[in-house]
């Protein structure tokens, strides 16, 4: 008789356990989002991140998509997200949520992040950056040992130009990192 309630007893809690289960995935699922975006060229990479700046979603396009177009995102549950499209020079930021029925971007949240531009003539290396927003950023010159060579901190600058004469030093191959607060861009180069 024990057995047989005890038997009873754990197929009731596993009954219970699974449709516990259930109805939490119930609650978090949702159909996939549409988004109609501005533009993204083939070969532009897509990246959903969390509120928690976890990336949950990446993809790189393979064909261009238009306003006309709409693209499905994948299922996500509820909770607030941030959809970044990056093209070769800038990457445009577009924070949304995700509700139980429907999703609702915030187009006056969205803004862009240039890229640095970098490129070399002899032993010269040019460094471009645009920064609307003036932020603050540290370009760290490296050499293929993984010494640093140079560290500039530079703030308040809208159009960032800096030439970098490297013709005294002997090495020929760089990494050139471009640190802001939540981003970094690394490019190696060789003169």
């Amino acid at each position: 008789m024990k057995k047989v309630i005890r038997n009873g007893l754990l197929a009731v809690t596993m009954i219970l356990a699974v449709n516990s289960m259930e109805a939490k995935t119930a609650n978090t699922e949702v159909s996939p989002v549409s988004a109609d975006l501005d533009y993204i060229k083939g070969g532009s990479k897509i990246t959903i991140k969390d509120a928690n700046n976890k990336i949950v979603y990446s993809e790189i396009i393979e064909n261009s998509i238009t306003t006309s177009d709409e693209y499905q995102l994948p299922n996500l549950g509820q909770g607030t997200y941030t959809l970044e499209i990056e093209h070769a020079f800038e990457i445009l930021i577009r924070p949304f949520e995700v509700m139980e029925r429907s999703t609702k971007f915030y187009s006056d949240q969205s803004y862009s992040i240039f890229k640095p531009v970098i490129t070399t003539k002899g032993k010269q290396l040019f460094l471009s950056k645009l920064s609307l927003n003036q932020e603050s950023f540290d370009v760290l010159v490296y050499d293929f040992k993984g010494d640093l060579l140079h560290k500039e901190q530079i703030s308040n600058e809208v159009e960032m130009n800096r030439i970098y004469d490297f013709s005294e030093i002997g090495e020929d191959k760089f990494n050139v990192v471009i640190q802001s607060k939540d981003r970094t861009f690394t490019q190696s180069i060789k003169f």
